[in-house]
C-alpha cells in the first residue's frame, strides 16, 4: 500500500510539473524559425526594411523569376514570412540576427560584420512567424560593423 501511495504521489508531481511547463511557455515567441532564401534570386525591394509576405502570390512575387521560387513549404493560412534584405559596402564576414516578439510587434536585430574589402555584397534574412489576427508589425535594427 505504501508503494502505491508513493507512485501516486510521484505521478501527481509529474503531472503538476508538465502542466506548469505548459503554462509558463510562451508559444507565440517560440514558434518562429529562420527561412533560407537565395539573395541572388530575389527581386530588389526597399533595402534595410522588413517586408511581410502573407500569401503564396506574395512569396512568388519576391523572386526575379517565378521558377526560382521553387516549392514553398510555408502554410500561409497559419504563418507569415518576414524578409529583410540589404547590401553591405564591404565583404560580409558574418551576420548575426535575433528576433523577438513583444506586445504584438516583431523586433529583428541584424548585425553585419564586414571586412575592409570594398565589395558590394547583398544579404538577406528571413523568418517564418505565426500569423496574427491583426497585421504583422515589424521593426528592424540593422547595424554594420
Amino acid at each position: 500500500m505504501y508503494k502505491s501511495y508513493i507512485k501516486l504521489k510521484a505521478l501527481t508531481i509529474l503531472l503538476v510539473c508538465v502542466c506548469l511547463m505548459g503554462a509558463c511557455s510562451n508559444k507565440e515567441n517560440s514558434q518562429h524559425f529562420q527561412y533560407q532564401l537565395k539573395v541572388s534570386e530575389l527581386k530588389d525591394f526597399e533595402e534595410e526594411s522588413a517586408k511581410v509576405i502573407t500569401d503564396l502570390a506574395g512569396y512568388k512575387s519576391l523572386f526575379k523569376d517565378e521558377a526560382d521560387a521553387g516549392k514553398c513549404n510555408i502554410d500561409f493560412k497559419k504563418q507569415d514570412l518576414i524578409v529583410c534584405r540589404g547590401t553591405s559596402n564591404g565583404n560580409i564576414t558574418s551576420i548575426t540576427e535575433d528576433i523577438k516578439k513583444h506586445e504584438g510587434t516583431w523586433y529583428i536585430s541584424i548585425v553585419i560584420e564586414k571586412s575592409i574589402a570594398a565589395v558590394m555584397e547583398p544579404w538577406c534574412v528571413a523568418y517564418v512567424v505565426p500569423k496574427s489576427a491583426t497585421a504583422t508589425q515589424v521593426k528592424t535594427d540593422i547595424r554594420y560593423n
